[in-house]
């Protein structure tokens, strides 16, 4: 069986992306998990099945209607031309006739309704091959030849190559070798340019399936090698198979029983496990042959029988010929007439079909059959007519020919190699002009990074110390401003306590109890000032440990018992100076408000994250407030006006039995 009815997988692969390299089943795989219900799943599912279509049909039947299922359902026809393209040629192979028919009209319609050029072209590349399958060898090249119109520009030039090769393999079952060499010549050149391996063992196939018609069975075995070489690289088990049956004939034709039955024998078993129905049937007329020619005729009518009846269950009218031809042939107790008239069925088949080959041998096989019944005079007229196609097929005008275009195809490498090395020697020297040019702005460049990042260095240091300055300048005049209002204020009221004291000495004792109360809060005040410029003190949990010493100062000689929550993952959240004191200040309030008017039993403090924010809540169980009388209070606003320092929002509620000041900061990175 030709290598022909493959090469639609690797054509329609070109069509469906520009890439040159074959991805593999794995990596496609791992795209179809990433993107399982788009576009780019319909594109892979198709590359899965073109993959695979050549090792397990049934898995890439699977990725096949799953792609045309998706298109479908996305409302798109990305993907469809090449999904039943494969599966009319998958269809066509396991000879179900009727679902390949199907897809086919599928693909003529959208064709038709889209009619871009990859779809036509598409669709051409299909229903060649599709009547080429089928016997119609020359309606096969009309197609091709007019797919080949849609097939130009640098993006089809895989297609183009393969369009070739089958239009060669076509011209090979007319028995038209001359035509048939000719394309094959012409796409293994293109397929060697573009470097792709799976093209160039379908052309060396192709190759050595011609030299064989011609009885060149060493040069035939040369190029099938090849072939087989890069199959097994590629691991076409399909392709390795066509490859094995073509062996085996040749090795038939050498007489060397022993390894064609070993080629025939693994090519039949794999053909078998894949379900390969036309290959079967090449296999199993090959290896009828060598076993009818060295004598084993009870193998051979076995084998003509099995394939009698894989004919005919697949309705393949040239094999049922072919193979009954046979049986006829080595069965002495077969009815005459019967016999007679399957031959003759056989010439007018092949001669409706055109396959010259075949024709060829349905006259042999009726001259040895009139021979053995002594009609020499029709034993005679049919080889006579034989020897004419026979010489006319396989020549020594058709061999001269083949051979010159061989030696065409050598030359013409050879003089595309030299040509190739003059251009790589004028592109090496020109790489090496780059190369100085680039290791000149190299060295420019590297100079050039070391003067800009030595500027952006000393700007970095001289905007920092400016900060700096700038921080510390800030923190200065705070200092100042607090002592000025705190410290200030206090140490004027103890200035006119004492005075006052000191003119009032009978009743003194109030007036000093004041100075005491005053100063011990002017320390308390200065104790705090002092902590929050400390820079030890800059994160929240240090924060969380002043309020709980302050709470127990305050709360507990009132029995009003506390508790404080903080988040552990926000513990060590840095804080500025400016922030530290404001929070403390407005929790310190909070408590100072709780202990002198609230009369609660229990206080809970906490300090959470969420997304954005950090929360500082201070609720009670108290009796709450008045919110309206509330307002006006030097205490809330004083508290509010810190939030708003440090870029807060405070948010104090009450009622009965629940009063809580909250505090939200925005997350700072």
């Amino acid at each position: 069986m030709r290598l022909s009815l493959f090469i639609l997988f690797i054509l329609v692969f070109r069509l469906s992306v520009s890439s040159q390299n074959r991805l593999s089943i794995d990596s496609l795989e791992e795209v179809l998990k990433k993107h399982p219900h788009d576009t780019n799943s319909i594109r892979t599912s198709n590359l899965l099945g073109i993959e695979l279509v050549r090792s397990d049909t049934k898995k890439a039947k699977a990725h096949l209607l799953r792609a045309i299922t998706l298109a479908n359902n996305l409302n798109t026809t990305a993907g469809l031309s090449t999904a039943y393209s494969q599966l009319t040629t998958i269809y066509h192979n396991s000879n179900e006739l009727d679902s390949a028919s199907y897809y086919l009209s599928k693909l003529k319609n959208l064709a038709d309704e889209y009619p871009a050029q990859t779809n036509r072209a598409n669709y051409y590349l299909t229903a060649g091959l599709y009547a080429k399958k089928n016997g119609n060898y020359k309606e096969a090249i009309i197609f091709m030849i007019e797919g080949l119109r849609f097939m130009e520009g640098p993006a089809y030039q895989t297609t183009k190559a393969g369009q070739l090769l089958n239009i060669g393999n076509a011209y090979f079952k007319l028995g038209d070798l001359k035509n048939a060499a000719d394309y094959h010549i012409q796409a293994l050149t293109i397929f060697e340019t573009l470097n792709n391996k799976r093209g160039q063992s379908f052309c060396l196939q192709s190759l050595g399936s011609d030299f064989l018609a011609l009885g060149e069975y060493e040069s035939a075995a040369t190029y099938l090698k090849r072939s087989m070489v890069i199959k097994q690289q590629e691991n076409d088990v399909r392709g390795i198979i066509t490859a094995w049956n073509a062996l085996g004939q040749v090795n038939r034709r050498l007489e060397k029983t022993g390894e064609a039955r070993t080629y025939f024998s693994k090519a039949l078993e794999k053909a078998r496990e894949l379900n390969l129905q036309l290959e079967q049937l090449s296999i199993i007329y090959q290896f009828g042959l060598l076993e009818k020619e060295v004598g084993n005729l009870i193998e051979a009518r076995k084998l003509f029988a099995t394939g009698l009846k894989l004919a005919e269950a697949s309705n393949n009218k040239l094999s049922i010929v072919d193979f009954k031809a046979q049986l006829a042939s080595i069965d002495s107790s077969s009815n005459e007439t019967q016999t007679e008239n399957v031959l003759v069925k056989k010439i007018r088949m092949a001669s409706n079909a055109d396959d010259k080959p075949m024709l060829a041998d349905g006259h042999y096989q009726l001259a040895l059959w009139y021979a053995e019944k002594n009609q020499f005079r029709e034993a005679f007229d049919h080889m006579r007519q034989y020897t004419e196609m026979n010489d006319s097929l396989r020549g020594s005008s058709v061999l001269m020919q083949l051979r010159t275009l061989e030696k065409k195809y050598e030359t013409e490498k050879k003089e595309n190699e030299i040509m190739l090395l003059k251009k790589d020697q004028t592109l090496k020297n020109a790489i090496i002009a780059k190369q100085k040019s680039n290791q000149i702005l190299v060295v420019f460049f590297f100079c050039s990074v070391v003067v800009v990042a030595s500027l952006l260095a000393n700007r970095y240091r001289i905007i920092t110390r400016a900060k700096r300055q700038l921080e510390i300048e800030r923190v200065r005049n705070t200092i100042a401003r607090d002592l000025h209002d705190d410290i200030g204020s206090t140490l004027s009221s103890i200035n006119i306590l004492s005075k006052v004291a000191l003119l009032e000495s009978t009743n003194a004792i109030p007036h000093l109890q004041r100075i005491a109360k005053n100063s011990s809060r002017m320390m308390e005040n200065m104790a705090d000032i002092v902590w929050s410029i400390h820079p030890t003190n800059d994160s929240l949990e240090k924060i969380v440990i002043r309020i709980n010493e302050f709470a127990s100062e305050i709360l507990e000689p009132l029995g009003i018992k506390y508790t404080i929550d903080i988040a552990d993952k926000i513990k060590s959240v840095r804080l500025d100076v400016a922030h530290r004191k404001n929070i403390f200040m407005i929790i310190k309030e909070a408590i100072n408000n709780i202990a002198k008017y609230s009369e609660a039993s229990e206080v809970t403090i906490s300090i959470k994250q969420n997304d954005k924010s950090i929360v500082l809540l201070v609720s009670d169980n108290g009796k709450g407030f008045d919110q309206d009388v509330i307002k006006n209070g030097n205490g809330l606003q004083n508290m509010a006006g810190r939030a708003r320092d440090i870029h807060g929002v405070l948010v104090a509620k009450s009622i009965p039995g629940c009063t809580t000041v909250e505090l939200t900061l925005p997350v700072t990175s």
